[in-house]
């Protein structure tokens, strides 16, 4: 697979938020905040493929750096149309492309979602 194959799936990835209650499409949450955000995981970084404990851990610690900067944030899913496919990740509100991308260059991975306040998504390239 190459880059360009793997950004068509990010593209075709379906994104859904816990809002402590229920699983949620993001883009309305964004138009009634008021605000955009950022979504990101700490799963599968780059070209690799680690084992479930691996990817875990590795979203334990984006979660605890979240915590750590006090971020306002949201257990996210990304997963494939025909539902075969799915990362655990989160959304942070207000968080803006810039800072997404650096956390998300330290975690490994090539790109972030980010939605604008509209609830219109986009995928960033962090490279």
């Amino acid at each position: 697979m190459e880059r360009g194959e793997l950004f068509e799936i990010y593209d075709d990835t379906l994104v859904t938020v816990w809002n402590g209650d229920a699983w949620v499409d993001p883009a309305p949450v964004c138009r009634a905040r008021g605000v955009g955000a950022v979504v990101l995981t700490a799963w599968n970084p780059g070209w690799e493929r680690p084992d479930r404990a691996t990817n875990d851990a590795n979203n334990e610690r984006l979660e605890h750096e979240l915590v750590q900067s006090e971020a306002d944030f949201w257990p996210a899913v990304g997963s494939s149309r025909h539902d075969d496919h799915s990362e655990p990740g989160f959304i942070i509100w207000g968080m803006a492309a810039e800072e997404g991308c650096a956390i998300a260059r330290r975690f490994g991975q090539f790109a972030i979602y980010l939605y604008n306040p509209d609830g219109v998504r986009v995928t960033i390239d962090c490279d």
